[in-house]
């Protein structure tokens, strides 16, 4: 039996790399039996007293389950599977943060899918780039094997944790449905050029935008997505709205885009997240004789592969391959992309045979693996429920992290409109204990406007804040003013039941609406002792 450590793809949730690396392992291990796992809000969280584990069937051979780490029992079982297991397959480095105690045993395969730590800042992510790299030496060092896309992200692991002995292997992503593939194209007085992606950082979709400005009335562009809205007013920012088709493609509509195609935009900055990477969309391109238009040419191994593109500089230029010539090229990156399919089908036969060492300890009976509330709180990021702007006519909900650690000191982004009303927050793992939490808005001279926040928690004899299950805070912007910023201050005390165990044994136990609870609980204690 093997652990996978990934949401079950199933074929309703493959959009995008992240699913489709994971669907692709999936196919891989078919014909084994197989348990997922992943962190989230399981399907009885309505219900605070179920802590049971709920496993479902959701293939033949392979079933799933919910964990929520906030239950020591939901630790326990996924000791036993783990003990149970010949290996664990653990998808990207964001998994090492449940993992982490688990390694140790000697069994975790770790996909890397990507260098989380730099992808995290390329995101502006800081707080989550420091916490991923605070974690990846020991992921990278105590893995059983690495698997990863490129040749160049192991050089770059080893450049930076020398002497790293860890055994890996290269499965580059070519998960492509080809089918019978013409190279040519007929002749066409404006070539077509296409992009089909999101619209993350580093796809770098202004400086798209801007080539595109500068090819208008020369060529065709059709731009393909499922972030329509941000690529559309991509387009308006840089005048090109009026000569780009924008639309949304399901995957097996892809092949036939590409086979109408001539270039094809793959624009990526000379860093680190870049070289090691393994697009799929340049895999893609190349499968399809779309002639990849580049700004960097050394993306991952594809340079030592063969491929060629034309630069985006030549491209503005007009400076073009001919006829002929671009068929050669064709040709070339076609015979590209039978290595990469070579060398996934060698990686592909590797990791089916995988049989990691003997396990160097079990972990089903380590103290451990059942940390404190307020230990997984610092260790394992709390996650976060909401922010919500009250305009007076609307309410707009903010983007917040996923996860926070125990110290949050956030500033958030206010988009422009009507003035604020007020705000509410929400924190989403309760019970809990904080510092008090401050919060105030800035407008756009820099001046603070401090909010007196009210809500279901109570205050301990320290001056800590103690929330019940799902805090919520609100706050009235006395007189309203057009701010700009938030900035959300405090430090988690403790998570989980400690939080209400504390506040029970309190000298001054609390006197709002959670005393009653906290008194239970001192109740239970002393039935106990």
């Amino acid at each position: 039996m093997i652990v996978i450590y990934a949401p079950f793809p199933s074929p309703e949730r493959v959009r995008g790399g992240w699913m489709g690396r994971i669907a692709a392992i999936e196919r891989l291990f078919v014909d084994r039996e197989r348990v997922y796992v992943y962190p989230g809000d399981p399907a009885h969280a309505g219900n605070p007293r179920d802590y049971r584990v709920h496993v479902g069937d959701v293939a033949p051979k392979a079933k799933f389950a919910w964990l929520d780490f906030r239950f020591s029992n939901h630790h326990r079982w996924l000791s036993q599977r783990i003990d149970e297991a010949e290996f664990v397959y653990a998808h990207t480095c964001h998994s090492s943060h449940h993992l982490l105690p688990y390694y140790r045993t000697g069994k975790i395969v770790t996909d890397l899918h990507g260098i989380a730590p730099e992808e995290e800042e390329l995101q502006g992510n800081p707080d989550r780039a420091r916490f991923f790299a605070g974690l990846e030496e020991d992921m990278i060092r105590g893995s059983a094997a690495l698997v990863t896309v490129t040749e160049a992200m192991i050089d770059h692991f080893r450049g930076k944790y020398p002497g790293m002995s860890t055994p890996s292997i290269r499965l580059p992503i070519v998960d492509i449905a080809r089918g019978q593939v013409r190279l040519e194209r007929p002749a066409r007085s404006k070539p077509r050029v296409v992009y089909a992606g999101g619209t993350q950082s580093w796809q770098n979709i202004d400086r798209m935008m801007a080539a595109i400005a500068r090819g208008r009335g020369r060529f065709e562009f059709e731009l393909w997505t499922d972030s329509m809205p941000a690529m559309r007013a991509a387009a308006e920012r840089a005048g090109v709205a009026d000569v780009v088709r924008i639309g949304t493609a399901a995957p097996e509509q892809l092949p036939s885009i590409y086979g109408d195609a001539d270039y094809g935009f793959v624009l990526r900055d000379d860093i680190a997240v870049n070289r090691v990477a393994c697009p799929t969309k340049l895999s893609e391109y190349l499968a399809f004789g779309v002639v990849p238009i580049v700004q960097l040419e050394s993306l991952g191994d594809f340079l030592q592969l063969g491929y060629r593109g034309v630069r985006v500089e030549d491209f503005e230029a007009g400076r073009l391959p001919a006829a002929d010539e671009l068929l050669q090229l064709r040709r070339r990156n076609a015979e590209a992309f039978a290595a990469l399919e070579r060398e996934f089908q060698r990686g592909s036969q590797r990791l089916r045979e995988l049989q990691p060492a003997a396990a160097r300890e079990s972990m089903r009976h380590k103290a451990s693996v059942f940390l404190c509330a307020h230990e997984r709180a610092a260790f394992y990021p709390v996650r976060w429920g909401g922010v919500t702007i009250d305009r007076g006519s609307s309410r707009q909900s903010l983007p917040w992290p996923e996860e926070v650690g125990p110290v949050v000191d956030r500033t958030i982004p206010i988009p422009a409109g009507d003035v604020v009303r007020g705000i509410e927050l929400k924190l989403a793992f309760p019970p809990f204990l904080t510092t008090p939490v401050q919060v105030e808005c800035i407008d756009d001279t820099g001046r603070s406007h401090p909010l007196t926040l009210t809500g279901d928690h109570d205050v301990d004899a320290h001056g800590n804040w103690l929330f019940g299950r799902g805090g919520g805070l609100r706050a009235v912007l006395e007189p309203a003013a057009a701010v700009t910023r938030l900035r959300i201050r405090f430090e988690f005390v403790l998570v989980g039941p400690e939080a209400l165990v504390a506040a029970a044994s309190s000298p001054a136990p609390p006197a709002r609406p959670l005393r009653q609870l906290a008194q239970r609980v001192r109740a239970l204690l002393r039935r106990r002792r």
